[in-house]
């Protein structure tokens, strides 16, 4: 139980990191064509 659950947020957090990492570079390129 112990090691699933935490497989589960280690997989959340690394999703939710990517997530983060792909708007943040859309939003820099955004601001560099303009």
């Amino acid at each position: 139980m112990a090691l699933g659950s935490g497989m589960y947020v280690v997989a959340a957090f690394t999703t939710g990191m990517s997530l983060i990492t792909l708007y943040f570079l859309a939003f820099i390129e955004d601001k560099i064509q303009c």
